[in-house]
């Protein structure tokens, strides 16, 4: 089925977020590069990994599955932490909402329209937003963890592990 290979997509996306905090140390979670005066401050470890549950969840749960509003978007962005526990712990909770509400749409659901801010995206774009939206940040998280760590890359993901199948390990 369709929506299997969007969720298939969306959980390696997402794993690959985990093996980063997992692997983190607690001082590489709340760093932040340094900027220019005047320029946008970039995210944290910390940050980015609460807004890709955040908004994973906004688009699954609240847009998708039509729960109630609970995204808080701003905090996200600043979120810190002391470890990566409570990141894990959000970004599993969101998996397995995910699987659930993915689970039980059909092909013919991915079809269907849902009407958010004045637009109506497909369930298809959706879930292919997630995991793009997933894989920008992991990039972003990738450069950060390589700043932070003296130019050292996290690890190296290759994309035959990201077919059905394979894992990330």
């Amino acid at each position: 089925m369709e929506s299997e290979h969007h969720l298939h997509r969306i959980e390696v996306m997402r794993q690959q977020v985990c093996d980063l905090l997992a692997s983190a140390p607690a001082d590489a979670l709340n760093w932040r590069p340094e900027v220019p005066a005047g320029s946008d401050p970039f995210n944290s470890l910390a940050a980015l990994a609460a807004h890709i549950a955040g908004t994973e969840h906004y688009w699954i749960c609240e847009v998708i599955d039509k729960q109630p509003s609970v995204r808080n978007r701003e905090a996200e962005f600043a979120a810190s932490v002391n470890d990566s526990l409570p990141l894990l712990s959000d970004l599993e909770k969101t998996g397995r909402e995910t699987r659930k509400i993915i689970s039980a749409l059909s092909d013919s659901d991915l079809n269907s329209t849902v009407e958010v801010d004045g637009e109506t995206p497909t369930l298809r774009w959706i879930l292919m937003q997630i995991a793009s939206h997933t894989a920008i940040h992991y990039g972003q998280m990738q450069i950060t963890y390589q700043l932070w760590n003296n130019g050292k890359m996290f690890k190296d993901v290759r994309w035959k592990s990201m077919l059905p199948g394979k894992t990330t390990a």
